[in-house]
């Protein structure tokens, strides 16, 4: 694991590190992922269904009963998804382009949010699950240990999404 930083905690007792976690689990895994996330490309291995062509990826949508969106992607030092049903949602035509799409089969949106589910409830469900994918992507998550005097973990945790304002909680709450 790659060290990130350490801090001193209830007077030296114990120390917090934290580390890169790369033990994450892939969120849009087959077993707890509700999108399928379909692409066609050579440069990436994304998703869970990779087509060689355009014209697959097509003739594979118009063989299923689900609720689709547009998958988008932004690279430049960092990858960046979006969901867009409404065009084109990032500013750069040169890093970024649609890849594929998320497709959710009406039957996992029966299962999640019942006959009634909405359009909406399944789209921000999407947004959040797709969030999650880009933090996994760019290895953004991170463990936590406690450590006593003598190196001893007293508790751990992973899995959490790194970020400018965790690292200013963690500061503050470990102080």
């Amino acid at each position: 694991m790659i060290y990130l930083k350490n801090k001193e905690i209830l007077d030296g007792k114990y120390i917090a590190k934290i580390y890169v976690d790369d033990y994450v689990d892939d969120p849009i895994n087959e077993e707890i992922g509700v999108g399928e996330y379909i692409y066609c490309g050579k440069k990436y291995n994304l998703g869970n269904k990779k087509f060689d062509t355009p014209k697959e990826l097509e003739k594979y949508l118009k063989k299923k009963t689900n609720i689709v969106f547009s998958w988008y992607m932004y690279e430049h030092g960092g990858i960046a998804f979006s969901l867009s049903n409404q065009g084109y949602p990032f500013n750069c035509p040169w890093d970024a382009g649609q890849i594929g799409y998320i497709v959710v089969p009406k039957k996992k949106a029966i299962e999640n949010w019942g006959k009634d589910f909405t359009q909406e409830k399944v789209e921000n469900f999407i947004k959040a699950e797709l969030m999650e994918y880009q933090h996994y992507i760019n290895n953004d998550f991170v463990y936590i240990s406690i450590e006593d005097e003598n190196g001893e973990v007293i508790d751990s945790c992973g899995g959490i999404i790194n970020s400018d304002e965790f690292i200013e909680e963690f500061e503050t709450k470990m102080s």
